[in-house]
């Protein structure tokens, strides 16, 4: 997916409906947004906006009449836009974090070593970058996502804001709307 594609209204109502989505854990629905938003948007412009998300794959629609909920990549837009949102303000920081950053996709350790680093040369004192272990990590949202018949991925968000995924294979044959169900009565 390319995040460029999308509008800047859309990318308004994509994050508004993750971050709304992760403090309820319930479809969200456009009345919600405009209220969200003082109806400075009508709710038939956020249907339509929700709609377009939903054709290039940030949302999907559980049941005809429920509210929108985000998909994988609804959620990794979300994570990739904070992420940019707290570094925009530091161009140059950006600039130069991006050039000395070089992790794989994965390697926590390495990143945070590599933190560590650039944390350290930037303030010109020793820094320590602890990764606290995963049994001791408060998980605030847990999602689970279909991907086939027996391959579903669970998407833990930390009270901090660190995204975990995992993929697994499952035995048993879950829909949508389960997995929904259990990670609503979990959250």
């Amino acid at each position: 997916m390319s995040y460029y594609k999308l509008e800047n209204k859309e990318k308004i109502i994509l994050n508004l409906t993750v971050s709304v989505y992760l403090e309820t854990g319930k479809p969200v629905s456009s009345g919600l947004l405009a209220q969200k938003l003082n109806y400075r948007v009508s709710p038939a412009t956020i249907r339509n906006a929700m709609a377009s998300l939903e054709r290039q794959g940030y949302l999907y629609q559980p049941h005809t009449s429920a509210g929108r909920l985000p998909t994988d990549e609804g959620i990794r837009f979300y994570v990739d836009n904070l992420l940019s949102e707290t570094l925009r303000s530091t161009p140059e920081a950006l600039r130069i974090y991006s050039e000395e950053l070089s992790v794989e996709s994965g390697e926590l350790d390495s990143l945070l070593l590599q933190v560590s680093q650039i944390l350290a040369s930037s303030s010109d004192n020793l820094a320590f970058v602890i990764s606290p272990h995963i049994s001791r990590v408060a998980f605030d949202q847990v999602k689970f996502v279909k991907l086939n018949d027996n391959r579903m991925m669970i998407v833990l968000v930390s009270t901090f804001n660190l995204v975990q995924t995992e993929i697994f294979e499952t035995r048993t044959l879950f829909t949508q709307t389960e997995l929904d169900r259990a990670a609503q009565y979990i959250n």
